[in-house]
């Protein structure tokens, strides 16, 4: 025996929107932007430089080994992955206004 049932219309709300804070703002949002705390910067740096140091071991064992593919990986790892942890290393440096010993 097939059981029929009714469909319950769903009652549609208008979207919500914020209220702009002053007239330069109306028709456009205003975009938020999150800002760590230095204490949270260092940290993620500190993050950032072991995994860097990973990166260089991992590299390093691969061309060691010499296998077939093993230096074009291990030459991958250090462009691609080593490069932007150092890029985004020395992003949070400028941030932190310190200088970075190379």
């Amino acid at each position: 025996m097939a059981h029929l049932a009714k469909s319950i219309p769903k009652t549609r709300r208008k979207p919500t929107r914020d209220k702009p804070s002053s007239s330069s703002q109306r028709g456009r949002r205003a975009k938020r932007v999150t800002v760590l705390p230095a204490a949270g910067l260092q940290e993620i740096h500190r993050k950032l430089e072991i995994a860097g140091a990973v990166v260089y071991i991992c590299a390093a064992t691969l061309s060691a080994q010499a296998a077939v593919y093993d230096t074009d990986v291990a030459l991958c790892l250090r462009r691609c992955v080593g490069d932007e942890i150092d890029r985004q290393m020395e992003q949070i440096d400028r941030l932190l206004g310190r200088e970075r010993s190379s």
